[in-house]
């Protein structure tokens, strides 16, 4: 690392987000150890993992996923929270593969970490905790995974404002499962929230937005109410 300066560019993922705050501290610079050297090459497998999940290479994703785990595992601590972040992203890929098993395991590792590191009310530990709800939802287990999405919105809400797009993705998420129940009044109150909350923070046509518009619909179709569902 020489002398010069570096430029951030940050964007808000939501166009309607207020503008955060971001800082970097310098703490130490010295020739990388071995360890130092194997987490960064675990950081670029990480990388290869998700560019291949992108293609669609699921076996491909999950080998790469697999090989970054193993070396963060060797030179990390066994709390460190950028295991946990692997952990994260590679139950995510197991679960698309249909290894519900092996993604739980993953994602309670997880969510240790998270707790451990960064607290029980931080917004990667709730994150977790939903990701958590998708096995179950994956599963046809709908009521536990309700309970892991209430949890996930509990969490959000100790530390971001009610109406974050982080609190909307988990009614969302929840909406689903009232609907795997038959229970369409839960569904559609949640999903009346989602999209006050996403045409607060995301452009009208957007895609997020449009798909909670299908979904009401829906709903409403199921509630025998077609001329409500046209409306959408």
């Amino acid at each position: 690392l020489g002398p010069g300066t570096v430029r951030f560019n940050v964007r808000a993922v939501y166009h309607g987000a207020p503008a955060g705050r971001y800082q970097l501290q310098l703490v130490d610079v010295h020739p990388a150890t071995s360890s130092e050297q194997a987490v960064y090459q675990a950081r670029i497998l990480a990388q290869k993992s998700e560019a291949q999940q992108k293609a669609g290479s699921y076996d491909e994703a999950v080998k790469l996923g697999d090989q970054a785990i193993g070396l963060a595992e060797k030179n990390l601590p066994a709390d460190d929270p950028l295991l946990a972040h692997l952990y994260l992203r590679q139950a995510l890929r197991v679960r698309t593969k249909g290894d519900f098993a092996r993604a739980e395991g993953l994602l309670q590792q997880a969510v240790d970490i998270y707790r451990k590191s960064r607290g029980d009310d931080d917004p990667l530990t709730a994150m977790a905790i939903g990701d958590q709800g998708l096995i179950f939802t994956s599963r046809g287990e709908y009521g536990a995974a309700a309970e892991k999405f209430q949890q996930a919105i509990e969490t959000s809400k100790r530390d971001l404002a009610p109406d974050d797009p982080q609190v909307g993705a988990f009614l969302m998420d929840r909406a689903i499962t009232y609907s795997g129940r038959s229970n369409y009044e839960g569904a559609m109150a949640d999903l009346q929230q989602v999209l006050a909350i996403y045409r607060k923070y995301l452009a009208p046509d957007d895609d997020e937005t449009m798909k909670v518009l299908y979904d009401v619909g829906d709903v409403y179709l199921d509630m025998n109410q077609l001329d409500e569902s046209q409306k959408y």
